[in-house]
């Protein structure tokens, strides 16, 4: 695995920071197999870099990304619908989907229209198999082991060390056969779903945006790997370790004051 932490001054350069990632392995991605499959993920800080990127096509409409050679799916999903303020989908709907020319067949959002979480997560397993060719349930038979390889998944991070709908203690943390699962908040209990870990992991790029002082310990924690050194149970933020791809940590400096002092700053 190839791990990197990259520090930028603030939110804002964060988000410009993430928006040129997603660009260069978009472009690159298109160049090399034709098409780029990224995972998109909630949060505030990821829709300040949506709109980054649909500022960059704006700007440089034939030249920032062929749209078209684009798939979006979701790392995960609150069970709402997508107008409800809490969908990831409908943020990204509103930030990116609406304002860059993505055609609607290349938008795989994880279906909220069932009140049953398990069923949506078996769903959108069909989805990424159908998507990526891995057969399955009247696909052909699945292929074992087979994994969805995504091209970029975005991450967030919370101060708890939840990445996606992975929260500490999770029973989704032990799951390695399937590859969408359910999952609950562990103190409200509002219904997820999420990708599991190998699919995280398999991945050819992995992004980890982290913005804000309360998540610095927590942060510090995931690069360095305290929980595996010192043996006691990783948070599930320490869990990601791609099996081939890239993994890079990108945070603001509140988020990361301890990489500044290591560095003599």
């Amino acid at each position: 695995m190839a791990m990197k932490l990259e520090v930028v001054e603030n939110g804002a350069a964060l988000a410009s920071a993430a928006a040129a990632h997603f660009l260069r392995l978009g472009q690159d991605a298109v160049a090399s197999r034709g098409v780029f499959r990224v995972a998109l993920a909630g949060g505030e800080t990821p829709r300040a870099a949506y709109g980054r990127i649909a500022d960059a096509w704006s700007g440089t409409p034939e030249g920032a990304l062929a749209w078209e050679k684009v798939h979006l799916f979701w790392g995960d999903e609150r069970m709402v619908p997508p107008g409800d303020p809490r969908s990831n989908f409908g943020m990204a709907l509103g930030a990116l989907i609406s304002r860059v020319p993505v055609p609607e067949e290349n938008v795989h959002p994880i279906p909220t229209d069932s009140a049953d979480p398990g069923r949506a997560a078996t769903r959108y397993e069909e989805t990424l198999r159908r998507a990526f060719g891995l057969g399955g349930p009247g696909l052909g038979g699945p292929t074992p082991g087979a994994m969805p390889r995504f091209d970029l998944v975005l991450l967030g991070m919370g101060a708890d060390g939840h990445t996606a709908s992975l929260f500490p203690g999770s029973p989704a943390l032990g799951e390695t056969s399937r590859l969408v699962t359910a999952a609950r908040h562990p103190e409200t209990g509002e219904p997820r779903v999420t990708l599991t870990l190998p699919v995280l992991n398999d991945a050819a790029a992995l992004i980890v945006l982290v913005s804000g002082e309360s998540k610095a310990s927590t942060l510090e924690r995931g690069v360095r790997g305290v929980g595996r050194q010192a043996g006691t149970a990783p948070l599930p933020i320490e869990r990601l370790n791609p099996t081939t791809g890239t993994l890079l940590w990108l945070a603001d400096e509140s988020a990361a004051p301890w990489a500044r002092s290591a560095r003599g700053g």
